[in-house]
């Protein structure tokens, strides 16, 4: 919403050049996407080393629960 406003402005400002501000904003908006598509990686990438962690956590506990139930 606040992208489009911001859009609309640079349109008006140009004095109703829409392609010429597109080409000049092309830039801008494959660096905003490449940004978006690393950023969201990056965070999936960080969120799965906790769950393994956890796993590997459950199966020494259950490792240890089952030697205490032999002994």
């Amino acid at each position: 919403m606040f992208l489009e406003r911001k859009m609309q402005r640079l349109f008006f400002n140009l004095g109703g050049l829409p392609s010429i501000s597109f080409l000049c904003l092309l830039p801008f908006f494959s660096q905003l996407s490449f940004f978006l598509s690393f950023s969201l990686s990056f965070s999936f990438c960080l969120s799965l080393p906790p769950t393994r962690r956890r796993e590997r956590e459950n199966e020494r506990q259950a490792v240890c629960d089952k030697r205490r139930s032999q002994r």
